[in-house]
């Protein structure tokens, strides 16, 4: 499950977890999760794990306000913005309050057109009187969105940095039905993730797993010990990708950073496969040397 995309709307709201309702929330998920000890499927075992934990989660989220955000983001957005907005809140009836709205985003859009005006002319004036100062405005905010890179060129780009064309062969091989992760595993390392991070591909964060851990751990435990049986859930296989450039030709796929967004989990499980592969490998006197 992918989490929606943000509405670009001026009056909307941006929804947080109510930390109060903590003991409502894990009571609702002890609930909710109890038929997935029925089910051994990997596919089926994580969608119905992250779509229920997405419910449960989506009851127990408030609204907050997005003003200091668009006061930030807009630099037209000013006093006058912020009393239309104020009179939205403040509408009791329906009708007067979609007037309001009217007004609002009518008021917006004629700030926004009239600081690019003011915008352009003081570039315009900049230009004659300082080119130098003209030019380093204009080059400042160098972006991902100015070149000109063909998809397939980004794919080859990709497939060089990240394909490994001999692994999957022996992928079978590999399966094995002991139980790899142990509880003590998961707990410990669910509890060490670091806080304040931003939400993964599926809306997921660290806090969430933190707060349900006693309810979660153990159906964590079970989803982490399937993949060594049946192979990953298609789910982990799959990133949203983030470009950001650094310097030079914008049309050269080499100078941009290249930030994988993957979900939550499966990063957790390849934290503590890590971990106990290199344990492994130490005992055993195997680390490649150089």
């Amino acid at each position: 499950m992918h989490r929606d995309p943000i509405e670009n709307n001026p009056y909307s709201q941006k929804k947080i977890f109510d930390r109060n309702k903590n003991n409502l929330f894990l009571n609702e998920l002890k609930t909710n999760l109890l038929p997935l000890s029925r089910i051994d499927n990997i596919e089926d075992l994580y969608h119905n794990f992250t779509s229920t934990l997405s419910y449960s989660i989506n009851k127990f989220l408030i609204e907050v306000s997005n003003s200091k955000r668009n006061n930030k983001t807009n630099p037209w957005y000013d006093k006058d913005c912020k009393s239309v907005r104020r009179a939205i809140k403040e509408a009791v009836d329906e009708s007067l309050k979609m007037g309001k709205i009217k007004i609002y985003k009518a008021l917006t859009k004629r700030k926004k057109r009239q600081y690019i005006h003011l915008r352009q002319e003081n570039l315009l004036h900049l230009s004659m009187v300082a080119p130098n100062k003209f030019w380093r405005q204009i080059l400042t905010r160098k972006s991902k969105d100015n070149n000109e890179i063909a998809l397939h060129d980004w794919n080859s780009c990709l497939k060089k940095l990240y394909e490994s064309p001999n692994f999957m062969d022996n992928f079978e091989t590999l399966l094995t039905m002991k139980e790899v992760f142990s509880l003590e595993d998961i707990e410990f390392w669910v509890n060490h993730l670091a806080n304040g991070k931003a939400k993964d591909i599926e809306g997921f964060q660290v806090e969430i797993l933190k707060i349900g851990g006693p309810v979660l751990i153990p159906h964590i435990h079970k989803l982490f010990n399937q993949p060594v049986k049946q192979g990953f859930p298609k789910p982990w296989t799959e990133s949203l990708i983030v470009l950001i450039f650094k310097s030079g030709d914008t049309n050269n796929p080499s100078n941009y950073w290249i930030i994988m967004i993957s979900p939550l989990l499966a990063k957790l499980y390849s934290s503590i496969l890590e971990k106990q592969l290199s344990i492994w490998l130490e005992s055993e006197g195997k680390w490649a040397k150089g």
